[in-house]
């Protein structure tokens, strides 16, 4: 397999962490998982929260800590469908609390935490706060849809699993 720069500081990184902590936490950024690949009309007809039972059931055994942060507006947003009344009752789920700028949750709680973060979104307001966890901690994801089945493409697992 052929790695890219962001790749190669990502491998770098989890080294480091590992030779430390003997062990990885993730942080999900869940808005950019539950909408990835969606579109602004469907996002809020077919919420699709089984990405985020699939992502940390994926990630568990990797990781001391799977987190997957949210906004308190989804709260309001979705509190009445049944599958995320479930997921809030679920230690791995942290709400965000209003009038919070959810990017500073995750980017603060990868640092004081040493933790990765899975998300698409690169950051761009605090790369020069946060230059290490924008460049080095950042895990990029695909997903891939198709009829019943949700499969997580993140290229960096295969390097985890090679280490542990």
């Amino acid at each position: 397999m052929k790695w890219n720069k962001l790749d190669l500081a990502l491998m770098s990184e989890i080294v480091e962490i590992l030779e430390v902590w003997d062990s990885l936490s993730f942080v999900v950024d869940g808005p950019n998982v539950l909408f990835y690949n969606t579109t602004k009309h469907s996002r809020y007809q077919t919420p699709l929260f089984d990405r985020w039972i699939q992502l940390h059931n994926l990630l568990t055994p990797y990781s001391s800590s799977v987190l997957i942060f949210i906004p308190r507006y989804f709260c309001h947003n979705f509190g009445q469908h049944p599958v995320f009344q479930e997921l809030l009752t679920q230690p791995y789920i942290q709400v965000i609390p209003s009038q919070s700028d959810e990017d500073l949750f995750l980017l603060e709680y990868a640092v004081t935490n040493h933790a990765f973060i899975i998300s698409n979104d690169r950051f761009k307001d605090y790369q020069h706060l946060y230059p290490m966890i924008t460049k080095r901690r950042r895990v990029p994801f695909s997903i891939v849809d198709q009829t019943g089945s949700t499969t997580f493409l993140i290229p960096i697992l295969t390097f985890i699993r090679s280490v542990l």
